[in-house]
């Protein structure tokens, strides 16, 4: 008799150890999937797609469109069809370097609007928009702009 519920008691165990561990894998994987895909806050406030315009020759250069910059909510960045590697997104700022392996180097700030006439002396920029540089490797910084689509 003893045996049989030392027997009991050990099968008894080892069916809540197994339940327990079944729970905890489930509660687990659901708590993964209720999270969805992360945001970045700081990347969440400048997100969207903007239409860029460098610069050579300062205030009196003329603006060229190479591509569009596209910050997403997840805090990728794409500048044109290439992904930046390890943007750094700060508050209401971006930048990347060539020493990440990216095709160029660029500091770019964002606002809400702005009227400075060295950056939208041709344009306006009532909607969200980015001022700043572009560098290529070997070249010196040119201006760098855009508004949002």
């Amino acid at each position: 008799m003893k045996r049989t519920s030392k027997s009991n008691r050990l099968m008894a165990l080892l069916i809540a150890a197994v339940m327990t561990t079944g729970v905890i894998g489930c509660s687990s994987s659901k708590s993964d999937n209720a999270m969805g895909p992360q945001t970045n806050p700081q990347a969440q406030a400048i997100a969207g797609t903007y239409v860029s315009q460098y610069r050579w020759g300062g205030a009196n250069g003329l603006w060229r469109g190479p591509a569009d910059l596209a910050v997403q909510a997840d805090g990728k960045v794409f500048y044109g069809t290439t992904e930046i590697m390890n943007p750094q997104i700060g508050d209401h700022s971006l930048a990347w370097s060539t020493a990440d392996g990216n095709a160029n180097s660029a500091s770019v700030t964002f606002q809400e609007s702005d009227n400075r006439d060295y950056y939208w002396r041709d344009k306006s920029a009532n909607t969200m928009n980015f001022t700043g540089w572009l560098q290529n490797p070997g070249e010196g910084k040119l201006d760098f702009r855009g508004l949002s689509k």
